[in-house]
């Protein structure tokens, strides 16, 4: 299973790679200013890419493999222009790191972005601190218990249909949900994991940390 990293420059914390159990990368790739979140966990970034208009030096050789550097007037992010390099080279799976928690339309945008790895056959992973974010197609999965971290359900297609929820405080058998109604918000696992299995369409997975506020 061959594995990419893609750093992005939203908020990041060295713990982002420690809360969950994750594989080491076979390949890294800062978007932007994603660089200064790569280089805070020491990673030497493969592929430095974006428009830089953030990240405004760019750094030294001994820190990074390769550039490729876009106009600021185009269709991509950053995080995409990232997401489409990974999938062209074809890694199995893909780990988001500083993708939330800064600014709502960019973390809604790399959701997104992770839909499109989605789309290409590919496993994508958001991961911080606090949450672990990932896209499922129809099949069977499961999702390790976390304690302190709760479980959601939303259908990131018009209809997500046939799916069963084990292992969980609130079950399912065989129902659907659409994506105007967040009914499979906050759940619990009380197993050692989680069984989901659907017939069509795709389910995003947010489990987020209980922090009281």
């Amino acid at each position: 299973m061959s594995v990419c990293y893609i750093f992005s420059g939203g908020k990041y914390s060295i713990n982002d790679l420690k809360t969950f159990d994750i594989p080491k990368p076979d390949y890294v790739i800062s978007a932007d200013a994603g660089f200064i979140n790569a280089s805070l966990s020491n990673f030497k970034t493969d592929c430095l890419i974006g428009d830089f208009d953030t990240l405004k030096t760019l750094p030294e050789k001994d820190y990074v493999v390769e550039i490729q550097r876009f106009k600021c007037e185009k269709d991509d992010t950053d995080t995409m222009l990232a997401a489409r390099l990974a999938v062209k080279k074809g890694y199995d799976e893909i780990y988001f790191f500083g993708a939330l928690g800064g600014r709502l339309d960019h973390s809604f945008a790399n959701i997104q972005t992770l839909n499109f790895v989605s789309n290409n056959k590919k496993r994508g992973f958001i991961i911080s601190e606090n949450e672990f974010v990932t896209i499922l197609l129809p099949g069977k999965h499961y999702i390790k218990k976390k304690n302190g971290f709760t479980l959601s359900l939303f259908s990131i297609s018009e209809k997500t249909e046939g799916i069963s929820v084990m292992g969980t405080k609130y079950t399912l058998n065989d129902g659907n949900i659409s994506y105007d109604f967040p009914i499979g918000v906050c759940n619990e696992i009380v197993s050692s994991e989680a069984d989901i299995s659907f017939s069509k369409g795709k389910l995003l997975v947010i489990c987020s940390k209980n922090i009281s506020i």
